[in-house]
This record gives structure tokens, sequence and C-alpha cells, in this order.
């Protein structure tokens, strides 16, 4: 229900864009959130509204009200919760497009302008928003760059489909809307999950668009995620009173009033009705086999984990300091003199040795370990043939899309159809991407310039100059499938045979390359010459501290034996970059499964790339994964928790 102010509605003027920001205890970013919208060049209206919170906000509020000349400042008599507060925004409103924007979300500069430009355009644009990436708390899009694919929005039934079924209402929500629109529906619908039904009805009353750039970060509302504070931070009148049917069933019955109440004709409401329905049916049926299966099956990673290290299999020090006797004793007991490649140090060791496990050569290789960072470089005295290094079916350098099948030499009908559909429906099962999710917590801005080294393919450059960065790969073995058809550049070249000016970059990344490289400190150093005054160096590599390399040593799937000429750990990252002139600014650990389940089956001896691999293309293969990554998802959420995953991501700065 909107709430009116004692002027009632106010006139809505034509080409005007209002923006409501709603407070509550916001006073350390409300200045840094009004501040995106300052370079707007059409007509403006901020409107502030204060929860009555406990902080400074309001305070600031009026500071900036009185520095810029079109933002008002109201404030509500006591805390009346978000229903009421975003609802009082809308009515305070006097423009022809409208949006919400919570105090800690970040826009870029530009975003105002090219969304208003989409509802300019077209009367039947009711709706507009751009590419996203969410830094919050939801689990399925965390770090993740969402970009909606025109193909979903060419109909509003199909849209409205693909809106409910992903849940992206919580982030398109903050779009900018026809205010018409917002009126006619009542503004924010009070019940949970009203800005998903809002966003969703959007797509039933007319068309919503995205602009193809990343252009909004939406930091999701960490403070409010157990049901308690929820409830009080969306209605505090109402936050005691208990909730009789479950919250699930609430927007099934609100989506399905929204269905019936929109323009739509009979036969698209009733095939909206019938997907709605059956789909809450499957969600629910599959979230209670999984339960159901935690609980029969006895599968719990915490038990799992207590177990093995209360029977002493892995310990704190297996992970970080010394392998065992039985570790350094595989192999030859002769004493080599080697330099780190990470910390540079000289000295001897005794070796370890490392299988091949990809194709299934299982040919040992010789690794020496650095008695001070703990990083494992490979021996000068190992014999390296070229084929052994990059076969011409490895697959970062194969072609984006196509699945190879080794023994046939030929890509399948099947795979092809696969390959089709993940790439229209891949934003329906987005998760988060290494150097995507990198670029983003290194706060660059869209138009930055970043240089990929080892872009393989170059899938992940592709995917950059789509969200609005301009990007160039470089690959010693860059394939023939590099081409020109997207805003990336492509050079096959290393490091220090790629000509380029100092200080060109904004933004260096390597991702899982870093370790493919003989000489890391020297490729690193050349990086920083080439990097602008305060450039970032994202570096993403396995990690030799972790507890899959505690369970498998040699057997360990990412030690990737000879391809990976030096296996490091996080002392050995941090000795390097301080060494350099680098500072470590972020770090985190991002393992998947993989640790655990390709480890596994080379420890039976199954090759990675082969018809027994559950990595291999096979539907049954796939079905499997999925089943296993569900069952570890906790013990590898407690192994990047705790830094003890297989691999990490570092952000350097110059």
């Amino acid at each position: 229900m909107i709430c009116l102010n004692h002027d009632g509605f106010r006139y809505m003027k034509k080409g005007l864009l209002s923006i409501g920001v709603p407070v509550y205890n916001g006073s350390s970013t409300l200045r840094l959130a009004v501040s995106s919208f300052t370079t707007y060049q059409g007509e403006l209206e901020i409107i502030i509204l204060d929860d009555m919170s406990s902080d400074d906000s309001y305070n600031v509020a009026l500071q900036i009200a009185s520095s810029e000349s079109n933002v008002s400042v109201y404030r509500n008599p006591e805390r009346l919760g978000a229903y009421y507060t975003f609802n009082r925004l809308l009515s305070l409103a006097n423009g022809e497009f409208f949006c919400w924007h919570a105090q800690d979300d970040r826009r870029e500069h530009d975003y105002l302008s090219k969304c208003v430009g989409l509802l300019s355009s077209s009367g039947s644009v009711i709706l507009a928003h751009s590419y996203f990436t969410d830094t919050g708390c939801r689990k399925y899009f965390r770090g993740a760059i969402v970009a909606p694919s025109p193909f979903f929005f060419r109909y509003r039934l199909l849209s409205y489909l693909y809106l409910f079924s992903t849940r992206l209402g919580s982030v398109v929500f903050y779009g900018i809307y026809r205010r018409e629109f917002l009126l006619s529906v009542g503004g924010l619908p009070e019940h949970v999950g009203g800005d998903i039904t809002l966003a969703n009805m959007a797509a039933l009353y007319g068309t919503v668009t995205f602009v193809p750039e990343l252009l909004f970060n939406y930091t999701g509302r960490s403070s409010v995620r157990d049901v308690s504070t929820h409830k009080l931070f969306l209605n505090p009148q109402q936050s005691h009173r208990r909730q009789i049917f479950p919250q699930g069933l609430i927007m099934l019955y609100q989506e399905a009033l929204s269905i019936l109440k929109s323009p739509l004709n009979l036969f698209p409401k009733l095939l909206a009705l019938s997907y709605v329905t059956l789909y809450e049916i499957f969600r629910v049926s599959l979230r209670l086999v999984f339960r159901t299966s935690k609980i029969f099956l006895g599968f719990r990673a915490d038990t799992i984990a207590s177990l093995l290290f209360a029977d002493g299999l892995i310990t704190r020090s297996t992970i970080h300091h010394e392998p065992s006797e039985q570790q350094l004793n595989s192999g030859s007991q002769s004493l080599e003199k080697f330099q780190c490649n990470s910390c540079g140090l000289t000295q001897t060791s005794i070796g370890q040795y490392f299988k091949e496990l990809m194709y299934g050569t299982w040919k040992s290789y010789r690794y020496n370990r650095c008695s001070a960072c703990g990083s494992f470089s490979i021996s000068s005295s190992s014999s390296i043939l070229t084929e052994d290094l990059y076969p011409s079916d490895y697959a970062p350098h194969a072609r984006p899309g196509l699945h190879y099948n080794r023994q046939e030499g030929f890509t399948t009908f099947p795979h092809l159809v696969a390959s089709y559909l993940k790439k229209h429906l891949r934003d329906l099962f987005a998760k988060p991407d290494i150097g995507i999710d990198a670029l983003d917590r290194a706060n660059l801005s869209t138009g930055s310039y970043i240089l990929e080294v080892g872009c393989g393919s170059g899938k992940l450059c592709k995917t950059i100059s789509k969200i609005g960065y301009r990007i160039h790969g470089i690959d010693p073995y860059l394939p023939n499938a590099c081409s020109t058809d997207t805003a990336a550049m492509f050079t096959k070249a290393d490091l220090f045979s790629f000509d380029v000016q100092n200080g060109t970059y904004d933004a260096i990344l390597f991702v899982h390359s870093l370790e493919h490289i003989a000489s890391p400190a020297e490729t690193l150093a050349r990086a920083y010459t080439l990097l602008k005054k305060g450039g970032k160096l994202i570096v993403c590599v396995p990690l030799v501290d972790s507890l899959a390399f505690a369970l498998f040593s040699e057997y360990w799937i990412q030690s990737d034996a000879p391809r990976h000429f030096t296996l490091f750990t996080r002392a050995g990252i941090r000795a390097m970059a301080q060494n350099l002139g680098f500072s470590i600014i972020d770090s985190w650990s991002n393992s998947t499964e993989f640790q655990f389940v390709g480890s596994m089956q080379a420890s039976r001896n199954i090759p990675l790339v082969s018809n027994s691999s559950i990595y291999n293309a096979s539907l049954l293969s796939k079905v499997w994964l999925a089943y296993l990554t569900i069952r570890l998802a906790t013990i590898v959420k407690r192994t990047n928790m705790f830094d003890v995953g297989d691999q990490a991501t570092f952000i350097l700065q110059k």
C-alpha cells in the first residue's frame, strides 16, 4: 500500500528522474551512495528518507542537502521499517522515472543516463537495469557477473519465468522504473520477498531490459540474514507476530495473485500459474530429498573433518609445515642444490616426486621443497619433453564451448547440442568466476585496461570484454580458435616477448597461469613495470599448503606435474610479492570439490582425461559429479573459510 504524504500524489514531471534513498544507520556509506548520481546530466531529484537512525545518518543527509540543491531530506517520526520507508519515498517523488537506491549499493556514473535512455526510447519499457555483480549474501550469485541474455526478454511470459526461476528480482528491483507502473500496482508489496514479486510483476506488465554493461554492484543486506532481524528490518510494528504460513507458500500466493491481475491473456496466465506451481513443488521436493539423504546416509562434512583430525590422519602441522617422512622418502634420496622460484632462497633439498595425473602416463617428476616458504620448484634434473607439457587436446587450449573426445577425435552431435543449450542457459546456473570475482573485489571501474597472461583459449578475455573492460590476452600457446569476434585482443607471446610500453595497464591477470611459468618471480617483475602506479596484479594459483595435499600427497590433482613448474604456498606468494615491491591488499581461498574428487580418482589410477573419469563429457558423469559437489559443499566451504583450500586468489598493488 502506498503511503501518501499530506499532499497526496504529486504531479509527474516528464523526463524527471526521482531517486529514493532509504537510510537506517548508514552514515558511513551515505555520502558515497549519493556521489554516484552527481554526473547525471538530466533532470534529477534525490529524496533521502531516514528511518529514525540511531547513528548520525540524519545529520549527514542534511549536510548533503545543504550543498546539493536537488536533494531533499525527510525523517520518519519513529522506526517504521522498510515497507513504509520505501513506499513513502515513492509517494514523495515527482518524476516520470523512479528508482530506489540502497545506502550501500554502488552504481557506475553512466548507469542513470543509459537506463533512462532505454526507458525514453520505448514506451513499453517499464524497468531498465544493467548487468550487475552480487557481492552480498545471495549464495547462488555471490561474486558472479549476472548478464541476462536478451533471448529471455523477447516476450513478457518468458522474461517473467526467467526472473521467477533465478530469483534475481531482489537485485533487478533496484533498477529504474516508469513511475506510473509503480503507482498502478500499489508500490512495494508488503510481504517477505516483496522486492522479488515487484520485479517479476514488471515483466508481466511491460518490457524489462538491461544495459549490456557492468554498471551496478549489489552488496546485499548482510546485517539482516536471520529471520527475526529480517522481520524487524521490514516492519518493526509486526515483527513480534508469529508467521502462520511458510514464507515460500506466502510468496507463491502473491505470485499467483500478480499473474491473475496482470494484463496477460488467459492462456499465458494459465501457463505461468502452472509453471510457478510445478517449480515450487519441484524445489521443495528437491530440498527434502537432500535433507533426507544427509540424515539417512550420515554424510556431514563437519563430522568427517572432526573424525580426520581426531584420528590424527591430518593435523595443522601436516598442512602448514614439513611433509611426513613417507612423503620425503618417496623417491630418490640424493641432495640437489636449487633456487626457490617463490622466495629466491638458494638451498639443498632431498626432493619429492609428483606423478603426471592428467593423461595417465604416471611418469614421476622431481620437485624440490623450499625450507623457508614451503613452495615446491620443479627440478632442473627432470627431463621434460614438449609433448609432455601441452598435447593438442590440452583442455585450456581447446576451443571454448566444444567438448573434444580424446578417443574419437571429433566433437559429437550431443556435445554440440549441449554446448548450444549451455550458451543460452548459462546465466540460469551462474556461479562465481574466479577472474570476474577478483576484478570486482579489486574495485576496477568499467573501461579499465586489463592484460591477461596465459589466456588459453581466450574464454575469460571474451567474457571480460562483454562487461565493459578493455582486455588484451597473451599466451605463447595461443590456439587458432582465438578470433577477434569480440572487443578482446589476443597476441601469441609471453610477457617478455610482448612489445608494450611500461605503465600501460590498470590490472594484470594471472588466472591459473603463473604456476605454468618457469621463472615466476622474473615474470611478475616484468608485470610490475607494465602496471600503472596503483595498478592491481591479480594472481590465482593452486596452493600446496592445503588439506587436499596433506591427504593425497603426490596424487593431489592440482600438482599437475610437469606442467606446473612451481607449487606455491601462501608464504611463498607473500615473500615473492614483498621482494618485488608489491603490497597484498586482499586474498581469499576459492577451492572447489575438484581438490577432493579429482585427487581421489587419481589415487585410484584414473586419469583426469579418460572415459573412466568423472570429469568426462557423459551425462551420467555430470549427474554423479553434481551429486558429489552437493555432498562436499560444507567441507569445501570450511577449507576456504580456514584458508586450507588448495587454491587462492591474491590481489597485489603496485
